[in-house]
């Protein structure tokens, strides 16, 4: 018998949003500034690029 697994990964929602921007690390550190968004991680590129949670 197979068991269930989790579609949706843990602390994540139905819908998760995107956004690409060209200053990615500038626009994190904004909006934990303006909006007080909790940084949960940051994955930064080879450029000023970056991706975060």
């Amino acid at each position: 018998m197979k068991t269930a697994t989790q579609r949706i990964p843990p602390g994540c929602h139905t819908i998760t949003s995107q956004l690409t921007v060209r200053a990615a690390a500038a626009t994190i550190d904004f909006c934990r500034r303006a909006f007080g968004a909790e940084e949960l991680m940051r994955m930064p590129g080879p450029d000023t690029s970056a991706r975060g949670e």
